[in-house]
């Protein structure tokens, strides 16, 4: 069986591919290889793209002997394309792109019950010029964290 935090990374990234660009979504991520279980490449494969990883995993005693609660952290990143390579185009991109990770995330806070609860802890937006990326990429990074309960030695 697949770890508690293979299922949850698998969840993510489904999460990821259901924004569709339809129904309040701006960009999407659905098409074939427009999202992946990888750390963020130097430059996608293809626009508009997300990703996800796995960061770490801590652990606390649970609410009875043999239980832990466990907080495990993903990252994630999301490469939009851009039409005009302004400051103002990029912001705007990297805010509708937030918020289109922070709703499909929030649409399930419960990855379909195999976590308590999530949270995103931090979205950033980082220029292409930080990154050497060409002109007309917009790019965010994130991290999420999950809160679940297992016990001692599954």
């Amino acid at each position: 069986m697949a770890s508690d935090d293979r299922q949850i990374l698998a969840a993510i990234l489904a999460r990821l591919v259901a924004i569709n660009g339809a129904g309040g979504y701006t960009y999407d991520f659905s098409g074939t290889d427009k999202a992946a279980i990888s750390e963020p490449p130097v430059m996608p494969p293809i626009l508009d793209y997300a990703c996800c990883w796995w960061i770490r995993q801590a652990n606390t005693d649970g609410d009875s002997l043999g239980e832990f609660t466990t907080r495990s952290e993903f990252g994630f990143a999301v490469y939009v394309q851009i039409t005009t390579d302004t400051v103002a185009a990029h912001v705007n991109a990297a805010l509708d792109a937030a918020e289109d990770v922070r709703i499909s995330m929030e649409t399930t806070r419960t990855l379909g019950g195999l976590v308590w609860d999530l949270r995103i802890d931090a979205i950033e937006d980082l220029t292409s010029q930080a990154l050497d990326l060409p002109e007309g990429v917009a790019f965010i990074a994130g991290i999420l964290s999950t809160v679940y309960q297992r016990a001692a030695a599954t």
